[in-house]
């Protein structure tokens, strides 16, 4: 067989996808939701997340959708309903903010992206994600805050100047713990400045920084890791027939799956660019990766992204490239990546929606993909 191994999947004709999203960390929750002609509506689909984001029972949710009605803020509680009342009566995509309290007495900021789709028999679907965003809000409070105090500062460091030696040691004081809050807020900067805006799982900076230490440590251990390269199969068609704000929830969709499929702490998914996706495994075999990848293929299949415009499927597919070495102080890192890139050529030239698993760098063997 050339340079490496075909790997399609029978257990499901189509691929799915989603994405944005994941760890601020983020938690996040994938949905679909209903609205038939004579006006009634419910979701017919609910992440199982969604009973730790909004603390209700995710059957019972599915039996009423108004329950969320009841965890409003009670500042927010008009926004809620304008946006059940908007799924009710616009097709047009949806992005928006509320904070809910949880029964629990948690108060969380969420943002809903949605997007509809009309059946042939006069429904109208919309497949969104929730989001929890209370940590980004938290940064800018803390960041609007801090230049508030810095402000106040200012003119309270003018007037310090011509007061006692007393007070100017109350200025200091004040100014240490103002020096304390920017650090504080630069920290969680930093660690935002790592995930990519859109989709909330690692960026491409991340990414590389990753790479590196995983490929040092397999080196020192001896062990094999693997890279999985992954990319939307005819995601310009996507974007060009659903419009990019819709192309944008399906990324996330995408990103969401891999994160919640990726189990293993000492793992990453990232963002590559665009609309390919990159996931970074330690101490794996090609077999091992390939298995994950399928695992991928499922669990995106399972929320069926409707793509019109593919020419694989009806629905929004993965090509996916596969490649495993033993990291030698020889090969660059990115030799793993080049060969990854490979795979995910040949699985496009293979015609899409499929894996292949190259084991070029490690020794070759006939992988029992099932």
């Amino acid at each position: 067989m050339p340079f490496g191994t075909l790997f399609t999947t029978t257990t499901h004709p189509y691929l799915f996808r989603t994405t944005r999203y994941l760890t601020e960390t983020c938690l996040g929750a994938t949905f679909r939701y209903f609205v038939k002609p004579d006006g009634f509506s419910g979701f017919s689909y609910l992440d199982e997340q969604i009973q730790n984001l909004y603390g209700l029972d995710r059957d019972q949710l599915l039996e009423d959708a108004h329950l969320v009605e009841t965890i409003a803020h009670p500042e927010d509680r008009h926004i809620l309903q304008n946006l059940l009342q908007q799924i009710l009566t616009q097709t047009q995509p949806i992005d928006m903010e509320y904070r809910i309290i949880t029964p629990e007495g948690q108060i969380k900021w969420t943002k809903v992206y949605a997007h509809p789709e009309l059946q042939d028999n006069g429904d109208w679907i919309w497949n969104g994600t929730i989001l929890d965003i209370t940590e980004r809000k938290q940064v800018q409070t803390i960041l609007e805050d801090y230049n508030r105090t810095l402000e106040q500062d200012v003119s309270e460091r003018t007037l310090e100047l011509e007061m006692e030696i007393q007070e100017r040691k109350r200025a200091e004081i004040s100014a240490k713990r103002a020096e304390l809050a920017l650090r504080q807020a630069n920290q969680k900067l930093e660690s935002l400045a790592t995930l990519d805006g859109l989709t909330q799982i690692a960026n491409r900076r991340r990414f590389d920084e990753f790479l590196q230490h995983t490929w040092r440590m397999m080196m020192r251990e001896g062990r094999e890791m693997s890279v999985i390269l992954c990319d939307v199969d005819y995601f310009k068609n996507y974007n060009d027939t659903y419009g990019h704000q819709a192309g944008d929830v399906c990324l996330q969709q995408v990103a969401m799956a891999m994160q919640q499929t990726v189990q293993r702490s000492g793992d990453l998914v990232a963002r590559y660019g665009g609309e390919e996706f990159v996931i970074v495994l330690a101490n794996t075999d090609a077999e091992g990766a390939a298995r994950l990848a399928e695992r991928i293929k499922r669990t995106i299949a399972a929320l069926k992204i409707p793509h019109s415009t593919s020419d694989v499927s009806s629905y929004v597919t993965l090509s996916m490239g596969v490649c495993s070495m033993v990291p030698k102080l020889t090969v660059l890192p990115e030799s793993l990546i080049s060969c990854a890139d490979k795979s995910l050529y040949l699985a496009k030239h293979y015609g899409r929606n499929c894996i292949v698993a190259d084991l070029e760098g490690a020794q070759r063997l006939d992988l029992p993909f099932l």
